[in-house]
């Protein structure tokens, strides 16, 4: 009898086992899971913590747009003039538009812009090489005691073009009543022709002696560049 009332009782037992097991197990599981959704929470206030003192929210983000703006827009008020030449937005002299470039190119300094001009080649000193615009100048006769002499900045191989032009001009010149006596004659003047069109009458030549002629002018005349219309 009592092998029997305990194989009853034995049955009874490993329920509640089986159950006191389940349950502490589920505690467990609650308990990790409660631990993983702080540790989660705690994360996320974190990142919204870092997030927040980076990117401002609402009222912040409005407040330190128009800010930022306000600021750009004084910048570009300030300092939106550039001196295409020496890259300098100070006022070292005054500003002047010259052509119809825009950007970073339409404004340059009065006084960068005239040191240009007397180094630049003649097509560059009546015109932009960038827009084609041609210079607006207004002539002026200078008083006497300020003439003074062209400086050409000329060079030997300068000298002995000029030479040779000159000679060249000279005997187109001279033969020209004898350029029909014979045929030796003509096509000697023909090759003279041809020789002065190809190197005295060429795009480099007269460039040169426009630049002569324009240091010639300016050593009794100023002009100045005024603002493209």
């Amino acid at each position: 009898m009592e092998e029997e009332i305990r194989g009853a009782t034995l049955p009874n037992n490993t329920t509640t086992t089986t159950n006191n097991n389940s349950n502490s197990s589920s505690n467990i599981s609650i308990s990790n899971a409660t631990t993983r959704k702080l540790s989660y929470l705690s994360s996320v206030e974190s990142n919204i913590t870092i997030l927040s003192g980076i990117f401002p929210f609402s009222s912040q983000i409005t407040s330190s747009l128009s800010s930022s703006s306000s600021s750009f827009d004084n910048i570009m008020t300030d300092h939106s003039k550039v001196c295409r030449y020496c890259l300098s937005d100070d006022e070292i002299s005054e500003w002047l538009a010259p052509c119809k470039c825009i950007g970073t190119m339409k404004w340059v300094h009065l006084s960068c812009f005239e040191q240009w001009l007397s180094f630049a080649p003649y097509s560059m000193k009546y015109s932009c090489a960038i827009c084609s615009y041609v210079y607006r100048r207004q002539w002026k006769l200078k008083p006497y005691k300020n003439w003074h002499w062209p400086q050409f900045h000329l060079r030997i191989t300068d000298l002995l073009g000029i030479y040779f032009d000159i000679t060249l001009t000279y005997r187109i010149y001279r033969y020209f009543p004898r350029c029909l006596d014979n045929r030796v004659t003509f096509f000697l003047y023909a090759s003279y022709l041809l020789l002065w069109k190809l190197v005295v009458l060429s795009r480099m030549r007269l460039n040169f002696y426009s630049n002569i002629v324009y240091d010639i002018i300016t050593s009794i005349c100023s002009s100045k560049v005024l603002d493209a219309l």
